[in-house]
């Protein structure tokens, strides 16, 4: 079910526009390259607006590797953090922030590339809730999951209006 605004009783986007606003959303860090969301890379892969999904890929670069060089477990929080934000934006076409996030960690992130998959289980008009997973995209293995809510605060901000 698309997410629908309450106020105007209709729907805010179709699924042409989320997917545009939402490749929108995620390049929108390239117009502030020193700032994290920039370094994290992200890039679109696909989504549903029906079904409230996204899907991002991340491409691992040697900044993002702890010592022993798999992928950081801060950056790996940082990618579901950001992943799930920008879908959450998109969807409310709303700022919002993170009021909580849980990440498990089931392998080591010791590929080259990950998809992070988010579902969106609740978008309403204050709180968004999302699950994530996070695929090495070689070998389709699931390598962490995460739980997520945030909450929507104002406007959208002119960083996110692309």
């Amino acid at each position: 079910m698309a997410y629908e605004n309450r106020k105007a009783g209709k729907c805010v986007l179709n699924q042409y526009e989320f997917e545009e606003d939402l490749k929108k959303v995620i390049g929108s860090s390239v117009l502030q390259p020193d700032r994290f969301n920039h370094l994290l890379g992200l890039s679109y892969l696909d989504c549903s607006l029906a079904e409230t999904w996204i899907e991002l890929l991340f491409d691992v670069e040697e900044w993002s590797k702890n010592p022993s060089g798999d992928v950081h477990g801060g950056v790996i929080c940082s990618l579901f953090d950001t992943a799930t934000g920008m879908g959450a934006v998109t969807l409310t076409q709303m700022d919002v922030t993170t009021t909580d996030l849980t990440v498990s960690f089931l392998k080591p992130f010791s590929g080259t590339q990950y998809v992070f998959r988010i579902d969106y289980t609740n978008v309403g008009r204050r709180m968004v809730r999302a699950m994530g997973k996070a695929y090495d995209r070689q070998s389709g293995k699931l390598c962490a999951t995460a739980m997520s809510s945030f909450m929507v605060v104002g406007e959208r901000s002119t960083a996110l209006r692309v």
